[in-house]
C-alpha cells in the first residue's frame, strides 16, 4: 500500500542517521582512549602497570599525582639542599676553602620528571 512505501525512505533515513551517529560515537571514544593512554604513560609508573590501568584509574591517579606533585617537588628541593651542605661541608676542609665558593651546581639535583613542567 502507499502508506507501506513512505515509510520505506523514511525508516532509511532514520537507519542512516543511527549509523552516523554510532560511527561518530566510535570515533570519539577511540579519540578519548587514545588521549587516556597517553595521560597513563606520562604518570611516573612502569609501563607494564600504566597500560593495565582502566579510565576511572588512570583520572583517579592522574589528579592524585598532580595534587602530590608540589609536595614531592619540595621534598626533592628541600633533600638537595640538605644534600648540596653535605658535599660543601665534606669537601670544604680537602679544598682549604669555605663550601660556599666550591662552585657546586645548585640545581643538578633538581632536574628530575618530577620538577619539570
Amino acid at each position: 500500500s502507499a502508506g507501506a512505501g513512505g515509510q520505506g525512505p523514511a525508516r532509511t533515513l532514520v537507519s542512516k542517521r543511527k549509523e552516523k551517529s554510532r560511527n561518530a560515537a566510535r570515533s570519539r571514544r577511540g579519540k578519548e582512549n587514545l588521549e587516556f593512554f597517553e595521560l597513563a604513560k606520562l604518570l611516573p609508573l612502569p609501563g607494564a602497570i600504566s597500560s593495565q590501568l582502566d579510565k576511572a584509574s588512570i583520572v583517579r591517579l592522574s589528579v592524585t599525582y598532580l595534587r602530590i606533585r608540589p609536595l614531592l617537588h619540595a621534598v626533592i628541593l628541600i633533600r638537595g639542599d640538605e644534600s648540596l651542605l653535605s658535599q660543601r661541608r665534606a669537601a670544604a676542609p680537602r679544598a682549604g676553602r669555605s663550601g660556599a665558593s666550591l662552585g657546586l651546581p645548585i640545581h643538578s639535583w633538581a632536574r628530575t620528571p618530577l620538577t619539570e613542567a
